[in-house]
């Protein structure tokens, strides 16, 4: 149930449907309204409660995530001043309440990543030895090859590019996916490596469905005829 309840969710928080808008808020409330019912029917689940906190620290974003345009606003490039501080919180506290019952599991640890993140007033001030711990216990919890394509991006941000490719270069099941090819992208680009940049972000934007994620390609493109590596790596998620 939790899990169908977060797909819901993360359809809510960047749409892949054809001609919707790249939020559809609906959706995402209605997550949240789910995710808060089934913790008051099961008081004694851990992870709905860590559900909750992870859904309100996303959304505690939105107002960040697009520019007036619409283009896709990556984590590390958002004006952390339009986020909801009292959203954070609150998902402070019920991350804190599912983590006094001892039974960690993978949401409550997603959300002790979100807080990471919401804590962090700049993107340089972001504790990335931490998440890199964080992925890697959540990995060893999990089978999810987008989980480990995650622990791959926070060892980028912790340890320079090349560590982060090497990661990459070591995940199965994800040629279909396009925030693989997106991730190897700016990876080799902020590697200086132009060309397979290039090639990858031409792979990515023959599979991503969302306009604003098409847009944010386009534009990550673009740049690599400039030759200005440096700028952060996409989160899957946004």
């Amino acid at each position: 149930m939790l899990v169908i309840v977060y797909l819901v969710f993360n359809e809510g928080y960047l749409s892949h449907a054809e001609g919707s808008d790249p939020i559809r808020s609906e959706l995402v409330d209605e997550a949240i309204r789910l995710a808060e019912v089934v913790s008051e029917l099961a008081p004694d689940s851990a992870e709905a409660l860590g559900l909750v906190a992870l859904c309100h620290f996303h959304r505690a974003r939105s107002a960040g995530r697009f520019a007036p345009d619409g283009g896709l606003i990556v984590l590390g490039d958002q004006d952390r001043s339009t986020w909801d501080l009292a959203e954070i919180g609150a998902a402070n506290d019920v991350l804190g309440a599912a983590m006094t019952m001892m039974r960690p599991g993978r949401f409550q640890i997603e959300a002790m990543i979100g807080a990471e993140h919401a804590s962090a007033r700049t993107a340089t001030e972001t504790n990335w030895p931490h998440i890199v711990r964080l992925y890697a216990q959540l990995s060893a919890m999990t089978d999810s090859p987008v989980i480990a394509l995650n622990h791959a991006v926070a060892v980028a941000e912790a340890d320079g590019p090349l560590a982060g490719l090497t990661h990459l270069d070591r995940l199965t099941r994800l040629d279909d996916y396009h925030l693989f090819w997106a991730t190897r992208g700016e990876l080799h680009r902020r590697a200086g490596s132009f060309d397979a940049a290039r090639t990858a972000f031409d792979r990515a934007l023959t599979l991503t469905t969302s306009d604003a994620e098409r847009r944010h390609l386009l534009e990550r493109r673009s740049q690599l005829l400039l030759r200005r590596p440096g700028a952060s790596a996409p989160r899957t998620g946004g």
